[in-house]
């Protein structure tokens, strides 16, 4: 037998079967209630809690002060590695922090190339 497919829930009955829900009303008085199967009433439900379950994030490691210090000092000395700017300004975070900090802000590649010194058989 082929399933019939019903119109998806309007927004006001979603909140009014969320609202009856919140009252203690159980899943099947909700769902005669509004000529509804008891499993529609239970997903949306379902899906509400897991709307409302909001993951919080881990606490920045890099301050908003160590944050603009490290942005200014990549910019006076761009030469200076990542191990010494972290010594220097940011001795809690990780070098992967620093440089998921500077892609935020757009600036990549920051760190002077090392490259060999030429020669008079290179030139």
């Amino acid at each position: 037998m082929p399933r019939i497919k019903r119109p998806e829930l309007s927004p006001q009955l979603r909140g009014r079967i969320l609202e009856l829900h919140s009252l203690g009303w159980s899943l099947k008085k909700i769902a005669t209630k509004h000529q509804l199967a008891k499993s529609t009433v239970q997903y949306t439900v379902t899906k509400a809690k897991e709307r409302s379950i909001t993951q919080e994030s881990a606490p920045r490691v890099i301050s908003e002060d160590a944050r603009d210090a490290l942005l200014e000092a990549i910019t006076l000395t761009p030469e200076m590695t990542y191990e010494a700017l972290q010594a220097q300004e940011a001795p809690k975070a990780s070098i992967q922090s620093m440089k998921r900090l500077f892609q935020e802000v757009n600036i990549r590649k920051w760190k002077r190339l090392k490259r060999p010194a030429l020669t008079a058989i290179h030139a």
